[in-house]
């Protein structure tokens, strides 16, 4: 990493990490040795989704409260915001704890897809409403890539954005919805919206990894220009760890810590907020061509080890 790096050190010189966490990853890829950044760090944004360990949203399994508070404890000292997927059924129990014991920044999306009825649609705002109203969430999100999906039209997600918007007390809480440039290319979208949450994932547009950050680069240089002057995020971005290529996305530790360190540096220096995809390895995922590649996204293992393409800017943000 050029600019903010000042040193090499050794990985056994990285220090609140713990040596199990640092351990390689021989299945997924022989990284480069991690590079320690010696100066102040900024924590990470992350997209946190609790389902490790086998367990599925698919299957409704139940999530205890001690698996929740087990990975928050395995984030906090690295990320100061989460993005949650859901605000209702077992994800409930994780708005308290994130915000009342831990102080996370909570940006949080409920989740409906084309299966969900009007009323269940409505059922999913109303909890995110209640969530806001409680102090749970910092900015609120209707959907979760719904345009890109086609789960609904633009008029519908407006109507929906709109219904937040009058529902949430505190008018200081940002309502908005996250989804991909082509779904922000709608200007009755942009002027809704208080924010821009945008996906961009150089990986499923054919890009290699080495041109991976200046193709994120262009993409957020587009959002900037249908943006109205509004606040952008990157609301999701990564690369994975493991799986079969994607034309010439090469899945591997190697390319997850380039794009990485590459974006953070990037993203660092413009001041410019990036929610990174995702915290943790999740077995139920099922992406790409070969759906082989949905369960590697995560910074740590299922099991809340630290993937070694990570441990560099981890190990710097600790320190």
């Amino acid at each position: 990493m050029r600019k903010i790096i000042i040193g090499l050190l050794v990985l056994s010189t990285v220090v609140l990490i713990s040596a199990a966490a640092l351990s390689p990853s021989s299945c997924e890829g022989e990284p480069r040795e991690p590079e320690v950044i010696k100066t102040d760090m900024k924590k990470l944004s992350i997209n946190y989704s609790p389902y490790t360990n086998g367990l599925s949203p698919e299957r409704n399994s139940p999530v205890s409260l001690e698996l929740i508070e087990s990975h928050l404890d395995i984030l906090k000292p690295y990320a100061d915001t989460i993005r949650l997927f859901g605000v209702s059924g077992e994800l409930t129990k994780l708005y308290k704890p994130a915000k009342e014991k831990y102080g996370f920044r909570i940006i949080a999306s409920c989740w409906f897809d084309k299966n969900y009825t009007e009323k269940q649609i409505y059922k999913e705002l109303d909890e995110l409403i209640k969530l806001a109203n409680k102090g749970y969430i910092d900015i609120a999100a209707v959907g979760s890539e719904v345009l890109y999906r086609r789960d609904c039209s633009a008029s519908d997600l407006i109507k929906y954005i709109e219904y937040v918007k009058k529902g949430i007390k505190n008018k200081a809480v940002p309502v908005t919805t996250s989804d991909t440039l082509t779904a922000w290319r709608n200007p009755e979208l942009v002027e809704a919206c208080d924010i821009i949450l945008a996906t961009i994932h150089p990986f499923f547009s054919d890009v290699p990894a080495e041109n991976a950050a200046d193709a994120l680069r262009s993409a957020y240089a587009e959002v900037e220009k249908i943006a109205a002057g509004k606040k952008i995020i990157i609301s999701e971005t990564g690369w994975p760890t493991s799986g079969s290529p994607e034309r010439s996305a090469v899945p591997s530790m190697e390319n997850a810590q380039k794009y990485f360190e590459d974006i953070y540096e990037w993203s660092t220096a413009e001041n410019i907020e990036i929610i990174y995809f995702s915290a943790f390895d999740e077995s139920w995922k099922r992406e790409g061509s070969k759906n082989d590649i949905g369960m590697h996204w995560g910074h740590f293992k299922s099991d809340g080890t630290l993937k070694e393409a990570y441990a560099g800017i981890y190990g710097a943000i600790a320190d």
